[in-house]
């Protein structure tokens, strides 16, 4: 644990977790929005939260190659190991987000 706290850091261990919570939070397309306490979670935060997430990633994955950029072979090797996590974040984020914004518009308003 201590490793990936030096290695990958809080932030993007943060992250990581809030990615994989917003994976098992994705509600039906066609789901209602409902306002009480524990549906307004899966049903109006998360489909709002994703697309943020999405552009941290990506915005992480651009940052962690200028770092490798300047850097030994150390810093490069560590910056990869980061690229390429976030990149499978990424695209597990994707997968499962996708099919639910595509279906909610397609929908007729």
């Amino acid at each position: 644990m201590i490793y990936l706290m030096t290695h990958f850091g809080f932030l993007r261990i943060s992250l990581a977790v809030l990615t994989i919570a917003s994976v098992f939070l994705v509600p039906e397309p066609n789901a209602e929005a409902i306002l009480s306490w524990p549906e307004v979670v899966p049903t109006l935060i998360a489909p709002a939260i994703a697309p943020l997430i999405f552009m941290v990633l990506v915005l992480d994955i651009l940052m962690s190659r200028i770092m490798a950029s300047g850097g030994d072979d150390f810093v490069r090797a560590r910056f990869r190991r980061i690229t390429w996590v976030n990149i499978a974040l990424l695209i597990i984020l994707l997968a499962r987000w996708v099919p639910f914004f595509m279906e909610s518009l397609a929908r007729p308003v």
